[in-house]
């Protein structure tokens, strides 16, 4: 990552700075204007020692505490008095005593030790110059990404043309470690590390170590990348493996970062629960046990397809595992009504980024995309409320510039606060010497901030000066506030929702530990547009098996990816609906919501805002984006089975399971299918593209068994006694075996061997 050169240009080119006056440290109390409270991190096993100092006193001075330092969330507590020294866990604060010389300072000294989570607040009083102070402790982070790179990747990202997906993988794999990489959230210790994996693991120019997490990781990360192209089949619990394997220090925060974009095919194999890989435990409880510390996090994006067991390990390797479960819609993104982004791999990769970061306080304020015009253009605008530390502005444009160039694109691209441009006032960070991506960064407990008399709260904007370098250019804005004080936390109430459910939505809303009831709350849901099973389960397309298919996928998802790209109606059918939830505050800034909506199987979107205005925040806005899988309801069995026959001494079988709705599960779930009986087993399901499935058993099928689909029991008794049902959906009789199908004559199509 870069800036001096950059930097250079902007003041050379005029754009706009400010003289700074002198200041003894961004952590002193100013007598000549009142500043933001100023965020202090701890890291735990790293000894600190801060001096706080006055500026512009006069003569000599008093210090003291004003009001009592408030600890929010610590284990073990601290005490609700001021004294001198004021200590709470691992943290002393000496104030110097009686009237002092201005140039004596309060010393913060943080032996390093403890508590492992939770925050300090407290505020100085100099003279009557009263300035507050927040403390967040954290762990050291030890970050991995396990990234797919099998032959799928090189599919197109929204199915039907454009690039790639592992193209789209890169783009927002570079832009997440532009973010991680920023000192506002990397600290001295942060480590992370890279693992690839197709058929195996794949080596790559990163090494098989963790890095520091400096702006040179970036480098490491994006030239990695570039070395490497899709091919290979899915071994996704060894690249799992691999990545557990190097985040051992359990002192430290582990988290491993999963994407990929298909079912895995090679073993050792997650275990559908999320709670193993090829029977060795991911963490010693599972779940894991609500507030525990030590574990191993699960963040898990997933390309969106139809197979439900896919989805369902993914979701249960993240909830299982304290992290977040992101799905892209079909790779494609869209745009809700106000125009932010929704459901493509950079939008989940940058929520990815902020559930990964929950402690150390990135929140999304904002997205948009657009094309850049000839005239001057507003590309986007927001409030920021107070006590904000940092300011991150991302800009993606749709070509790559040259670093001298970057000097003009960051001059016509101007930022302004209140009507004033403070585009000088960002520092630029970028990856690579051609990017398409950059960050202006805007600290605000700063000299330069304080020189300018710069604060976080106001009108922001970002606008296109007229014949900019970036006309005609698609472009797309995030913006993310480093606010250590506003805090949310965002949930489902139910983990696995299925069709027909309801789902409650809660949003727990404070301040500095301290409820927040004054908050507008909405949770705009995006419901697939159809059922995806059920619509491919009537369209007519059958797809043939490739006869060298390194990277095995289930028919169902070929016939998936075959519809993207060929049937611009069936992509069509699945364009998102949106429904608003208002969330109505139940007391203690608790917000809640009920959707009913969940009418068709798939994966959903859900966009939270939360926002409000009042005295002690200013203005506030924030977003946060969550995928919702809503699994088929309950299937009804006397309307599935279509025929059985034995066949070479073996029951054969062929269901096409349809849910007490009317909507048929679809193609790609020959894996959700199960059989538990003593003396007989499920040898062989072949999935035969309209819905239907051949399901093969061996063994005593007099005896009696349960068969399960979707982990749900459908039929209890002996399998030979299972009855062709006598009410078959007239939909479903054109694939009755007796009248032309093929699903006896190819058993070989896309077997699953039991």
């Amino acid at each position: 990552m870069k800036t001096p050169f950059l930097r250079r240009c902007l003041l050379a080119g005029g754009v706009l700075f400010y003289t700074m006056t002198t200041r003894a440290a961004d952590q002193d109390i100013d007598f000549n204007q009142d500043l933001p409270t100023f965020t202090i991190t701890l890291i735990i096993g790293a000894p600190q020692v801060i001096n706080i100092g006055v500026l512009g006193a006069p003569g000599n001075v008093t210090w003291g505490f004003f009001g009592a330092p408030t600890p929010i969330g610590v284990p073990g507590g601290c005490p609700s008095v001021a004294s001198n020294p004021y200590v709470c866990q691992g943290v002393t604060l000496t104030l110097p005593t009686g009237s002092v010389s201005s140039a004596a300072t309060t010393t913060l000294n943080w032996n390093g030790s403890a508590p492992a989570s939770g925050a300090l607040d407290f505020s100085l009083i100099v003279d009557g110059h009263a300035r507050g102070y927040h403390i967040d402790f954290r762990r050291p982070l030890d970050i991995t990404f396990v990234l797919d790179k099998s032959g799928s990747m090189g599919l197109a990202s929204s199915g039907g043309g454009g690039v790639t997906r592992w193209d789209a993988l890169k783009t927002a794999v570079n832009n997440f470690m532009l973010k991680l990489s920023n000192p506002a959230f990397a600290r001295p210790g942060d480590r992370v590390g890279l693992t690839f994996f197709d058929s195996g693991l794949t080596p790559s120019t990163f090494g098989s170590s963790l890095v520091a997490l400096d702006p040179g990781s970036a480098t490491l990360v994006q030239n990695a990348m570039n070395a490497l192209s899709p091919s290979g089949a899915t071994a996704m619990g060894a690249g799992l493996t691999d990545g557990k394997a190097k985040l051992t220090d359990a002192t430290r925060s582990r988290d491993i970062l999963l994407f990929t974009d298909g079912e895995q095919n090679r073993a050792p194999l997650v275990n559908n629960n999320g709670c193993d890989i090829g029977g060795v435990a991911i963490n010693t409880n599972c779940p894991v046990l609500p507030g525990s510390s030590g574990n191993l996090k699960m963040f898990t994006i997933g390309i969106g397809n139809p197979s439900p067991t896919y989805l369902s390990t993914l979701q249960n390797l993240a909830t299982k595992n304290g992290g977040n479960c992101l799905l892209t819609s079909n790779g494609n993104s869209f745009t809700n009504t106000t125009s932010m982004v929704v459901g493509d791999i950079n939008a989940v990769f940058t929520q990815a980024f902020i559930d990964l970061l929950r402690n150390n306080s990135p929140q999304l304020v904002g997205t948009r995309i657009g094309t850049v015009g000839t005239a001057t253009q507003r590309l986007i605008d927001f409030p920021l409320n107070k006590n904000v530390s940092e300011l991150l502005i991302e800009i993606n444009l749709g070509k790559r510039f040259e670093i001298p160039q970057l000097a003009r694109l960051v001059s016509d691209l101007r930022v302004s606060r209140n009507g004033q441009n403070v585009t000088a006032l960002g520092v630029p960070r970028w990856v690579g010497n051609a990017p398409d991506t950059y960050i202006l960064v805007f600290s605000f407990n700063t000299a330069r901030a304080s020189a300018a008399r710069i604060r976080s709260e106001g009108q922001w904007e970002v606008t296109a000066q007229p014949n900019s370098v970036a006309s005609g250019l698609p472009y797309r804005i995030t913006v993310i506030a480093d606010d250590h004080l506003l805090d949310y936390i965002c949930t489902q109430q139910t983990a696995q929702p299925t069709v027909g459910g309801t789902q409650r939505f809660v949003v727990q809303l404070s301040d500095r530990g301290k409820p927040m009831e004054n908050a507008t709350v909405t949770a705009a849901v995006y419901r697939p547009g159809d059922d995806i099973g059920d619509l491919m389960a009537r369209n007519s397309l059958k797809v043939a098996v490739p006869a060298l298919q390194l990277d095995q996928s289930a028919v169902g998802i070929l016939k998936y990816n075959a519809l993207l790209a060929r049937d611009p109606a069936f992509v069509r059918a699945l364009v998102p609906t949106e429904q608003v939830v208002t969330l109505t505050h139940r007391g203690n800034g608790r917000y809640e919501g009920d959707y009913s909506g969940m009418n068709v199987a798939g994966i959903y979107q859900i966009m939270y805002r939360i926002r409000g205005n009042d005295s002690l925040r200013g203005s506030y806005d924030r977003y946060e984006m969550q995928s919702m899988y809503v699994e088929p309801g309950q299937i009804d069995l006397d309307k599935s089975v279509l025929h059985k026959a034995v066949v070479n001494g073996q029951l054969v079988m062929t269901l096409r399971p349809v849910t007490t709705y009317g909507r048929f599960i679809g193609p790609a779930a020959a894996d959700a299918f199960d059989v538990n009986a003593p003396s007989a087993s499920l040898s062989n399901v072949v999935d035969n593209q309209d819905g239907s499935y051949t399901l093969t058993f061996r063994g005593n099928t007099q005896s009696n068994a349960t068969i399960s689909i979707l982990k749900k029991p459908v039929y209890t008794g002996p399998l030979e006694r299972l009855q062709i049902s006598t009410r078959i959906p007239d939909v479903a009789k054109p694939f009755r075996p007796g009248i032309g199908n093929v699903i006896i004559r190819n058993p070989q199509i896309n077997r699953i061997p039991r």
